[in-house]
């Protein structure tokens, strides 16, 4: 029976915390005419949060036989989808792949390396093994709530580790 395995802190709260932290900041910024907050063209968003997840079986002696594989931690919306201009939704988890692939660096679209049905937009990050994808602003934008959303994670998945009792009891392995 296959089993998948996924980053033990960071975790999908972490993650939903680090995109409402964004979307309170960016709200706050529209509302106040903080920059760069002000600048973005409009409140419509998709965010998809990609993390490394270990997928297969062990093997007679309990050894993982595991590959790695994209997992969706998250995906989150702002604005209403029915309104949206385009489908940031699709265009986020497009970016998302190409740039897990190594198609897209997240903030240049590589044009040799797109395939039929590709987005052609850049606006996402891989950071430390993980993948955020972007779409609805502009694509600088995009590629900065990444980037904020992405050290948010890193940062309290550390301190998640840093605080755990695996780490307080310096365990070899992580029960």
């Amino acid at each position: 029976m296959s089993k998948i395995l996924l980053p033990r802190f960071l975790t999908e709260e972490v993650a939903q915390n680090a995109f409402e932290t964004v979307r309170t900041m960016m709200i706050t910024g529209l509302n106040g005419g903080i920059k760069p907050f002000s600048n973005l063209k409009r409140t419509d968003l998709h965010i998809i949060i990609l993390v490394p997840a270990m997928i297969g079986t062990e093997n007679e002696e309990g050894y993982p036989n595991y590959g790695l594989k994209p997992h969706i931690l998250i995906e989150q919306s702002l604005g209403d989808k029915k309104k949206w201009d385009h489908p940031y939704d699709e265009i986020a988890r497009c970016k998302a792949l190409q740039i897990w692939h190594d198609r897209n660096d997240g903030s240049y679209t590589q044009p040799h390396l797109l395939f039929p049905n590709d987005t052609p937009y850049f606006g996402g990050v891989k950071m430390d093994g993980i993948v955020v994808g972007c779409s609805g602003v502009q694509p600088w934008f995009d590629q900065m709530i990444a980037r904020v959303i992405a050290c948010l994670c890193i940062g309290q998945a550390r301190h998640d580790w840093e605080e755990s009792r695996d780490n307080r009891e310096s365990f070899d392995f992580l029960k």
